[in-house]
């Protein structure tokens, strides 16, 4: 609703800003040098010199035409009437008609006459060619200007130019943020390139951008990243990233949207919140069989979870240990629980058998 109000607003000051800056054109649309000066206009206008030139130019009366001036036409039209009536008796033919004709005009004009057909054609033409300045005025003022100079992504681009390519590192540090994650960030930055910024409300936004940089080994990477960047008044601040961290989420299947903090959240909690439910196991030739069912409290996706299964004797002394994995490359989804079994052979001596899920951070 705000970005439609402002696109609105800027249409009425880009209709106000094109009518007074062609009202020199808009005044002489009826002279004959309409053309010149709207041309003139176009492209000497954006001059505070040329526009007033122009003005003047376009409020000046025409020149009243002397007396001499007049009866110097008076005459010419004269003398042209007697060689049409010449000719018209026969007298003289059309070419010496012609020829007559130019020694009375004495080819004193060197003006171009223009057709009414051409008059039009050109007008057309001026036309199009206003048409096609407003559109380019139109798409400067509506999405350049916002862009590049006042607007969101301007502030983001500053935001971005005011950290050296080593500063990310150091700014996130100031911010807690590198502590607050336990992760490392993506090594060895040298540059980044802001390509879009996504705004999520009045004093927070996302940047997107490429980062350049090498790994530890010395290779070039190349990775689109976000910044989410909190403004209070004059002040922003990274508050949380995407793909910045190196993250080994590969038990959890996050989606794009998820944050680097919501990946780091949610893998110190992915213990918590998986759960073993109903496990038991029985004896069978000395073999150990166990079935169980586990389920998952997490917000996300998770498979290649492991489990370790420890057996004890009467004396509650570990004698075999076996580790499955409870969920396998199949995801087990958000409140999803799914049973799974275990084998261990030649456990005779087994009395018990306890399970516990690994930490899958590792």
């Amino acid at each position: 609703m705000q970005n439609a109000k402002q696109i609105t607003l800027a249409i009425l000051v880009l209709a106000v800003a094109l009518l007074i800056y062609f009202l020199p054109t808009i005044l002489a649309r009826k002279k004959p040098f309409v053309l010149k000066l709207f041309l003139l206009n176009l492209f000497a206008g954006f001059t505070i010199i040329g526009w007033v030139a122009v003005l003047i130019w376009a409020l000046k009366k025409p020149k009243k035409i002397s007396a001499v001036q007049a009866n110097i036409n008076a005459n010419t039209l004269s003398e042209l009437e007697k060689l049409n009536v010449l000719t018209k008796q026969g007298v003289l033919t059309p070419d010496e008609f012609d020829q007559q004709k130019a020694k009375i005009l004495g080819n004193q004009s060197n003006s171009i006459t223009v057709s009414e057909a051409t008059k039009k054609k050109l007008q057309i033409i001026s036309a199009l060619v206003m048409l096609f300045v407003m559109l380019i005025c139109l798409t400067f003022v509506v999405f350049i200007i916002p862009k590049y100079i006042y607007g969101e992504e301007a502030t983001a681009r500053r935001f971005l130019n005011s950290l050296q390519a080593g500063g990310l590192d150091s700014s996130l540090t100031h911010t807690n943020y590198i502590t607050q994650t336990s992760q490392s960030i993506f090594p060895q930055i040298i540059r980044y390139k802001v390509q879009t910024v996504q705004k999520t409300n009045n004093n927070q936004y996302i940047i997107f951008a490429y980062i350049n940089g090498r790994n530890s080994k010395g290779a070039w990477l190349s990775q689109k990243v976000g910044l989410v960047v909190q403004k209070n008044y004059d002040e922003y601040k990274i508050i949380d990233t995407y793909n910045l961290l190196i993250i080994h989420d590969g038990k959890i299947i996050f989606p794009n949207t998820a944050t680097d903090l919501q990946k780091t959240e949610a893998l110190k909690n992915l213990p918590n919140n998986l759960q073993i439910i109903d496990w038991d196991y029985r004896l069978n030739n000395g073999n150990a069989q166990g079935t169980g069912v586990i389920k998952n409290n997490a917000n996300y996706p998770v498979k290649f979870i492991e489990a370790e299964i420890k057996y004890t004797n009467q004396n509650n002394r570990v004698i075999k240990a076996n580790k499955i994995y409870v969920v396998d490359d199949s995801a087990l989804n958000p409140g999803e629980s799914r049973g799974f079994n275990s084998y261990i052979p030649n456990c005779a001596n087994c009395n018990n058998a306890n399970i516990y899920l690994l930490n899958n951070n590792n």
